[in-house]
């Protein structure tokens, strides 16, 4: 397993990734952490006159995200300012799946992979279609298929077949 640590304390800024798009950086200050690098940020709007909490952040080169990309979709990735890297930072030697014991996986012995965006999209307005609410639609799709299905990921499919007109 490989070995993933990236401290950064409380109150210094970083960089945040909207989906992990490095396009466009947003400023953020780092609210809370914990030593393998999952944090809490404070994300600042463009003028900086605003802020949106966004939690459990990991960052960008973390290999959790290449195992489970809708995380990286759902709440981002971070990175470090230039000049205020890692190498600066104490280190620790496991990461925190090797020191956490395992959880109970969300779904069940009957989920299925994860389709594709445009399936689940579609999946989406189906169950909104039998009356489902974006939040039993994102209870029932995060237990089938063991992924976080946020009621805002739901949202945006519900707003996106909206403006095509489906």
């Amino acid at each position: 397993m490989e070995k993933f640590t990236t401290p950064i304390p409380a109150n210094r800024m970083c960089f945040w990734f909207a989906a992990g798009d490095p396009r466009e950086p947003r400023t953020a200050l780092v609210t809370a952490g914990d030593e393998y690098g999952i944090l809490d940020l404070a994300v600042f709007g463009k003028n900086f006159s605003k802020h949106l909490p966004k939690g459990g952040v990991r960052h960008k080169d973390d290999p959790f995200l290449k195992k489970r990309p809708l995380t990286m979709i759902d709440t981002g990735t971070w990175d470090y300012l230039p000049g205020f890297e890692m190498e600066q930072m104490p280190t620790n030697e496991a990461s925190k799946e090797e020191q956490e014991p395992a959880k109970e996986p969300l779904h069940t012995e009957e989920s299925m992979p994860i389709p594709s965006k445009e399936e689940t999209d579609k999946e989406v307005m189906t169950l909104r279609d039998e009356g489902k609410s974006a939040l039993e639609i994102s209870t029932m799709l995060t237990k089938r298929y063991g992924a976080p299905f946020t009621h805002q990921r739901v949202n945006a499919a519900l707003r996106k077949f909206e403006t095509q007109g489906i």
